[in-house]
């Protein structure tokens, strides 16, 4: 079975519930804290052993290019400046992957998003992260959430997509799984019989929803192109994961542990601020008594 090195980061989305601050500003440039939401996306990539990574663009959002190129200038100016901590923040940031982009001309949406990147792969499994999904990696097991998908597509030789149990008032905004077995649901690792787009609570199959972590291998693009647009004119990789489902090795959930933040919504994002500045060393003891003031 051939090692996993490649991820694809679709970012092309328009960021809409985050208006009016990603009218100008990428949503995957917004920070948590001093760090872009892309920036700790591609960490969690390369902390799973991740070495090539794409990132999907539209033209409006050329800032994330700029972001991860080197800038020899900035740093030499910080250095004279007596700031050589943070020109090595600069010159981290501009070496942390190899990094290639590709723009996704019109707003197909995700399976279109990752079906942009078929040429990139040459045909080896890869990995996806969504551009607005962090995970806080578990304090106890230390293993990032793409990497318990990529140990788990090791295990089963099948596409694996991650998820995790969402509250019952929430279910209609994720794609949910059926097992093959609901028993299997006690397990971390099972394989699938259907996944439902944002259903309805009643015709929920279950309350585990993918939640931006998933293998696949080439055969995904295939799928992808047998898709055909929704209602609103986009190609859901949901719908190419369906088809898969049907064939012999089939598609796996994988239940990552980890604390997962949706940053395409304000809840989210606060959220994601707390708990992050309460593990920043620099900070988090301010921040902790602030929040008891308050």
């Amino acid at each position: 079975m051939r090692k996993i090195n490649k991820a694809i980061i679709p970012a092309a989305g328009m960021g809409t519930r985050l208006l009016p601050a990603t009218k100008a500003i990428p949503k995957e440039m917004l920070p948590i804290i001093n760090v872009p939401t892309i920036q700790l996306i591609v960490q969690e990539a390369i902390n799973s052993g991740i070495k090539n990574i794409l990132i999907v663009i539209s033209k409006s959002k050329e800032s994330i290019i700029s972001h991860f190129r080197p800038n020899k200038d900035l740093e030499k100016i910080l250095i004279q400046r007596g700031k050589k901590q943070y020109a090595d923040l600069v010159k981290k940031t501009g070496n942390l992957a190899k990094i290639d982009f590709i723009y996704q001309k019109k707003p197909l949406g995700l399976g279109h998003a990752i079906g942009c990147g078929q040429k990139w792969t040459k045909n080896e499994p890869f990995a996806v992260l969504l551009g607005d999904d962090v995970v806080l990696t578990d304090k106890k097991s230390h293993v990032p959430a793409l990497k318990q998908c990529i140990n788990a597509f090791y295990k089963t030789n099948s596409c694996i997509v991650g998820v995790q149990p969402v509250a019952r008032e929430v279910i209609s905004k994720y794609g949910i799984v059926k097992p093959v077995n609901k028993k299997d649901l006690s397990k971390k690792v099972f394989k699938l019989a259907d996944m439902v787009e944002k259903p309805e609570i009643k015709d929920a199959p279950s309350n585990y929803a993918a939640l931006g972590r998933y293998i696949f291998t080439k055969d995904i693009f295939n799928f992808i192109k047998k898709t055909k647009k929704d209602k609103s004119g986009e190609i859901q990789i949901t719908d190419a994961l369906r088809k898969m489902m049907k064939t012999k090795n089939g598609v796996h959930s994988c239940i990552f542990s980890g604390t997962r933040y949706d940053l395409g919504n304000k809840l989210g994002m606060v959220k994601a601020f707390i708990d992050f500045a309460l593990q920043d060393s620099e900070i988090s003891n301010s921040i902790k008594k602030y929040l008891k003031k308050k």
